[in-house]
């Protein structure tokens, strides 16, 4: 390494730390996390997303089948935001029931509510004997 003398310092040191900034500027775009969006809750129906580009405008839609709701809402600073209805969609459960956030790309981000799978094709109990 040896030193440049017109600006006193190492260049050896300079090209470290310029490598060392682009691995850590690597690191942190790759450390954005994915867009996610999940229910918060079906009774009122409110849907949450996470990971999506701060300051865009998302169309959040419920559907199943026979209905839907839907909605823009804008994604605050921290890449969040959270779509509300008043309408419950608790009956809705075993229906399909699905939310999508769609970017301004047009990528499409689904989520079903937890426990739909297990709870909508649950083993029925057993009819009793006819006497």
């Amino acid at each position: 390494m040896w030193r440049d003398e017109r600006w006193g310092y190492n260049l050896g040191m300079t090209s470290f730390a310029a490598v060392l900034a682009a691995v850590l500027l690597a690191s942190v775009a790759s450390a954005r996390s994915t867009p996610s969006v999940a229910f918060a809750s079906l009774t009122p129906t409110v849907v949450h997303g996470a990971g999506f580009s701060p300051g865009s405008t998302v169309r959040v839609t419920v559907s199943w089948r026979g209905g839907v709701v839907a909605k823009a809402v804008h994604v605050d600073a921290r890449g969040q935001f959270s779509a509300r209805w008043t309408r419950s969609v608790r009956a809705e459960l075993c229906k399909g029931l699905v939310a999508t956030a769609v970017m301004p790309s047009g990528r499409r981000v689904s989520v079903r509510p937890p426990g739909a799978l297990t709870l909508c094709h649950a083993v029925p109990p057993p009819t009793p004997p006819k006497t």
